[in-house]
């Protein structure tokens, strides 16, 4: 019987250790960079406590609410305004260079956004959809260069309409 001579033994223990060695290299990186947030496992993901953090209700990640709520048209949200301009919450908000206008719709399901800036005689409208979420509804979004605006006092009229009713609420904005 041949048995392995102890020079062709010394490779396999020598390749061994090696595997070995980069095993355990390979576990150490991967808990180190785990531990300290390092590449492949950051993410720009806000915790709950940074002031980015966004709650997945406030995302927009509560589609099954959404869904009952638009297809039972149960009593608690009926999809229907009421037909009170107070249904109609907008503020802005003038920052790196544009004027963005935010709204917040109170009982509206569907419907369309209109927008109009006036200051003097320079006009500015914008259309947007409306965009259900279960707490309340919002405009797909008005933002206007402030450079297309010019300075003083612009006001703005946003028309909602929805299952044919109209509802207009304005506002007064200084744009500087």
């Amino acid at each position: 019987m041949k048995t392995q001579s102890p020079q062709t033994q010394f490779p396999l223990k020598k390749l061994l250790l090696a595997g070995a060695i980069l095993l355990i290299l390979g576990f150490v990186y991967t808990v180190s960079a785990y531990q300290f947030k390092l590449w492949p496992f950051s993410t720009n993901t806000p915790s709950e406590t940074s002031p980015d953090y966004v709650s997945p209700e406030e995302r927009g990640d509560n589609n099954d609410t959404k869904k009952d709520l638009i297809e039972n048209n149960d009593d608690t949200y009926n999809g229907t305004p009421s037909g009170d301009a107070s249904d109609i919450v907008i503020t802005t908000q003038q920052e790196s260079g544009s004027l963005t206008i935010l709204t917040k719709l109170y009982g509206y399901s569907d419907g369309q956004c209109s927008l109009t800036a006036t200051n003097g005689t320079r006009t500015i409208k914008q259309t947007a959809a409306v965009i259900f979420q279960a707490e309340y509804s919002t405009c797909a979004g008005f933002s206007v260069n402030i450079d297309q605006l010019g300075t003083g006092t612009w006001n703005l009229t946003l028309t909602v309409t929805s299952k044919g009713i109209p509802i207009t609420k304005q506002l007064s904005v200084e744009v500087k």
